[in-house]
């Protein structure tokens, strides 16, 4: 439970800590989120906000659609390239961690990863893939999913 409750202070900050324009943001990202298992289908497709926080480490892409939000949440050095191990929070370089939360039902719990890769390719764009696993084994659904969003060179987080 703690892990999940550091994530979603992780997932809040990379909302509001570093406003948009600054730090290596970017408003042209782009987030799609599948449940692979059971019943696969398409979950989020939206816009999304990518920043990335020197002070920290942490690259986050957040997206709002109509029916689910979601976070991305890595911990890396600039450039971020390379596969990430995923889990339900963010620990040290080289970890990762996702989140979705139906915006249509307020009971039900967010999915959380607890294991899983995010992989991001090397290149001018900041792009890559994921697929991560989450809740106990007996309820266990799989998610995949990619993002796309311009590349900027990091400037750190504001003052707080």
């Amino acid at each position: 439970m703690r892990g999940r409750f550091f994530f979603l202070v992780i997932s809040i900050s990379g909302i509001v800590a570093c406003p948009s324009g600054r730090d290596g943001a970017s408003d042209s990202a782009h987030l799609v989120i599948e449940r692979a298992s059971p019943h696969p289908a398409h979950l989020l497709n939206a816009a999304a906000h990518a920043r990335y926080c020197s002070r920290d480490s942490s690259l986050t892409i957040v997206a709002v659609g109509t029916d689910w939000s979601a976070v991305v949440g890595m911990r890396s050095a600039w450039p971020p390239t390379g596969a990430f191990t995923a889990d339900s929070a963010l620990a040290g370089i080289g970890t990762a961690a996702v989140a979705l939360r139906s915006g249509a039902d307020s009971v039900a719990p967010a999915l959380v990863s607890r294991s899983g890769k995010v992989e991001i390719d090397s290149g001018a764009a900041l792009k890559g893939r994921f697929t991560v696993q989450t809740g106990p084994d007996s309820i266990s659904v799989i998610l995949t999913g990619h993002f796309e969003a311009t590349r900027r060179d990091s400037a750190g987080c504001p003052a707080p």
